[in-house]
């Protein structure tokens, strides 16, 4: 699911002309606009469907810049349904970007939650 959140990402940032990368591990060297795409617990309703928690954290030079990359993460994920090959089915639940300071960076970071319904 990780993998698959971020290529998503890194699409529909190509496609709206958004400069941020996406990956699923911080570099060395984070970029200006980042956005790490991590899987917490996921609940398994059944043999078929599970509900995956992607946590996506958004860095920027500053606190609006990386809440508003945050934000824009969140809203696309959240939006996968739309546009993903019916592996994503919808979005269960979903947390509004928080503060989360970075003690190694002293670049801005918020984070979000996104609860996926997902067909594996």
């Amino acid at each position: 699911m990780q993998a698959l959140v971020v290529a998503f990402l890194k699409a529909q940032f190509a496609a709206l002309g958004e400069s941020a990368r996406a990956a699923s591990k911080v570099p060395k060297e984070i970029p200006a606009r980042f956005v790490r795409v991590d899987v917490g617990s996921a609940n398994e309703r059944n043999r078929i469907v599970a509900e995956p928690l992607l946590i996506l954290q958004a860095y920027a030079k500053s606190e609006p810049e990386a809440y508003a990359l945050c934000e824009r993460a969140r809203a696309l994920v959240r939006s996968m349904p739309e546009h993903d090959d019916d592996r994503v089915a919808g979005c269960v639940a979903s947390s509004l970007p928080v503060p989360f300071p970075d003690p190694d960076s002293s670049m801005a970071r918020y984070q979000c939650t996104v609860q996926l319904l997902v067909c594996p």
